[in-house]
């Protein structure tokens, strides 16, 4: 119901005829039925069943099942049919001399420039063996035989 007044023609207030509240979910707040968001908290009101538009239902025929065969894959084998078990190649870089650099110049990453691998042996140079840590670990990685090399072969004996 609209209240105007007719002298200045300004809207004085606005009331509704009805007034019909519902109760937010969120907050528990009193709010109209007509609103899609509580003014309170801010969330959004559940759609009523009446306002969702009814959807269109298509059915599609059922498609014929597709059978997959999976088959395992056969290991490579040499010329005589036996299997062929790749080798990784041991480094040519000596588990001992890494170890012996590493105890004694590890600090400035010595081990790192003998096994190819410039850029950390350049960090260690210039964070003293990362602080002292990295130098610790290095040492005990060298001698549980983890250590790699460049291209990631192992050390050789």
């Amino acid at each position: 119901m609209k209240k105007i007044d007719y002298t200045t023609g300004k809207l004085l207030y606005y009331a509704r005829k009805e007034m019909i509240y519902m109760t937010c979910p969120n907050c528990g707040a009193n709010i109209y039925d007509d609103v899609n968001r509580c003014q309170y908290c801010g969330s959004y009101m559940p759609v009523k069943q009446s306002q969702i538009p009814p959807q269109q239902v298509v059915y599609q025929q059922p498609q014929q099942p597709v059978v997959v065969q999976v088959v395992a894959p056969q290991a490579a084998q040499d010329n005589a049919g036996h299997p062929y078990v790749q080798r990784v190649e041991a480094s040519s870089k000596s588990k001992w001399v890494a170890f012996l650099l590493c105890l004694f110049l590890g600090y400035i990453g010595a081990h790192k420039f003998y096994v190819g691998k410039t850029g950390a042996g350049i960090l260690y140079f210039f964070t003293v063996g990362i602080f002292g840590i990295g130098w610790i670990i290095d040492l005990l990685v060298i001698l549980s035989d983890g250590f790699t090399d460049k291209w990631g072969r192992k050390l050789s004996m």
